[in-house]
């Protein structure tokens, strides 16, 4: 199921690129997916997660429906930072867990996402 809800979540940014009809956009959103691959991964892990997402990219594409362009920027902003804020929450908490597997957790300053740059 995780799987599937990550398969799922990334077809969605997908497919939402392409409604662009922007090949450098389609091209940087399938690349971005591929290297954040195993952050989505971690973000599915539960139930509760995978719902949210649900819920957003489903807020999202209403937005994109009614071809209401300040609401669905918000709203993909606020998905982006969420999702960092959330994989943030979920590496600082499982941090000792993520080390006994041989995972390294690199410290650093989170880039934020700004829709208007």
């Amino acid at each position: 199921e995780q799987e599937e809800s990550v398969r799922l979540g990334g077809d969605f940014h997908e497919l939402l690129a392409r409604l662009s009809g922007n090949t450098f956009i389609v091209d940087g959103v399938t690349n971005s997916l591929t290297r954040l691959e195993r952050t989505r991964w971690l973000e599915a892990r539960s139930l509760e997660a995978r719902i949210y997402a649900w819920e957003e990219h489903h807020r999202v594409m209403d937005a994109v429906a009614k071809r209401d362009l300040p609401t669905a920027l918000s709203l993909v902003s606020g998905h982006i930072r969420g999702a960092n804020e959330r994989l943030l929450r979920l590496l600082s908490s499982e941090r000792q867990r993520f080390r006994g597997s041989g995972l390294a957790i690199i410290e650093g300053v989170a880039p934020t996402f700004s829709p208007e740059a």
